[in-house]
Protein backbone atom coordinates (compact mmCIF):
# COMPACT_ATOMS: atom_id res chain seq x y z
CA UNK A 1 0.00 0.00 0.00
CA UNK A 2 1.22 3.18 -0.84
CA UNK A 3 2.61 2.58 -4.48
CA UNK A 4 0.99 5.04 -5.99
CA UNK A 5 3.24 5.26 -9.02
CA UNK A 6 3.54 1.37 -9.22
CA UNK A 7 -0.34 0.96 -9.10
CA UNK A 8 -0.55 3.33 -11.85
CA UNK A 9 1.94 1.32 -14.31
CA UNK A 10 0.72 -2.14 -13.22
CA UNK A 11 -3.24 -1.25 -13.99
CA UNK A 12 -1.94 0.47 -17.25
CA UNK A 13 -0.19 -2.69 -18.12
CA UNK A 14 -3.07 -4.52 -17.43
CA UNK A 15 -5.41 -2.75 -19.32
CA UNK A 16 -2.76 -3.01 -22.58
CA UNK A 17 -3.13 -6.82 -21.81
CA UNK A 18 -6.65 -7.18 -22.37
CA UNK A 19 -9.23 -6.33 -24.28
CA UNK A 20 -11.73 -8.53 -24.35
CA UNK A 21 -14.57 -8.24 -21.68
CA UNK A 22 -14.08 -11.24 -20.76
CA UNK A 23 -10.40 -10.89 -19.90
CA UNK A 24 -10.65 -7.74 -17.92
CA UNK A 25 -13.56 -9.90 -16.05
CA UNK A 26 -11.08 -12.64 -15.20
CA UNK A 27 -8.44 -10.71 -14.16
CA UNK A 28 -10.66 -8.42 -11.75
CA UNK A 29 -11.58 -12.12 -10.73
CA UNK A 30 -8.54 -12.73 -9.71
CA UNK A 31 -8.08 -9.48 -7.82
CA UNK A 32 -11.20 -10.01 -5.98
CA UNK A 33 -10.04 -13.53 -4.70
CA UNK A 34 -6.95 -11.41 -3.46
CA UNK A 35 -9.00 -9.20 -1.65
CA UNK A 36 -11.21 -11.49 -0.37
CA UNK A 37 -8.09 -13.28 0.64
CA UNK A 38 -6.62 -10.57 2.75
CA UNK A 39 -9.97 -9.76 4.49
CA UNK A 40 -10.60 -13.51 5.19
CA UNK A 41 -6.86 -13.12 6.86
CA UNK A 42 -6.50 -9.49 8.13
CA UNK A 43 -9.72 -7.84 8.73
CA UNK A 44 -13.13 -9.90 9.70
CA UNK A 45 -15.44 -7.08 9.49
CA UNK A 46 -14.60 -5.94 5.99
CA UNK A 47 -14.78 -10.25 5.10
CA UNK A 48 -18.40 -10.16 6.94
CA UNK A 49 -19.76 -7.60 4.26
CA UNK A 50 -18.15 -9.43 1.48
CA UNK A 51 -19.85 -12.56 2.78
CA UNK A 52 -23.00 -10.91 2.92
CA UNK A 53 -22.91 -9.10 -0.43
CA UNK A 54 -22.11 -12.71 -1.90
CA UNK A 55 -25.02 -14.22 -0.47
CA UNK A 56 -27.46 -11.76 -0.89
CA UNK A 57 -26.27 -11.39 -4.47
CA UNK A 58 -26.80 -7.91 -4.73
CA UNK A 59 -23.76 -5.31 -3.99
CA UNK A 60 -25.20 -2.93 -1.38
CA UNK A 61 -22.46 -1.05 -0.66
CA UNK A 62 -19.79 0.86 -3.44
CA UNK A 63 -17.49 1.19 -1.18
CA UNK A 64 -15.79 -1.88 0.16
CA UNK A 65 -12.43 -1.09 0.27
Amino acid sequence: VGDYSGLVHKVAEIVSAVRSDEAMVAKLGEVAKKVAAYYAANDSTKAAELIAILQSGVAKSPSLL
